[in-house]
């Protein structure tokens, strides 16, 4: 489960949990954004879309572990990357997210 709420004390909030090792990814720069996509000489390109996140660190021992089928393939993108197109894909209101979520405390 790559997000989970972390509840510490009278604070919660979501974190990006890695899939193979189950620790939590503390910075964008240790992370991978991982997918499976299936080439399918019928329908074409597709992906199931469920959404992985590892530690660079285990990106290939996770791989290993879960081999994909005929035609798959693991596809990825840098954490970082992957949220700023997240962003691009679903636009957010910067100011005023932010405002809402400094009323909130956040997980150190």
């Amino acid at each position: 489960m790559p997000i989970q709420i972390q509840i510490d004390g009278q604070r919660s909030g979501p974190v990006a949990i890695c899939d193979h090792c189950g620790q939590r990814i503390t910075h964008t720069n240790d992370g991978n954004a991982l997918w499976l996509e299936t080439s399918d000489p019928q329908r074409g390109r597709r992906t199931e879309g469920k959404i992985i996140l590892t530690h660079k660190r285990c990106n290939s021992a996770f791989e290993q572990a879960h081999r994909p089928g005929e035609r798959q393939i693991w596809c990825s993108n840098d954490l970082d990357v992957f949220m700023i197109h997240l962003l691009a894909n679903v636009p957010v209101d910067m100011p005023s997210a932010k405002q809402r979520a400094s009323l909130l405390a956040s997980i150190d």
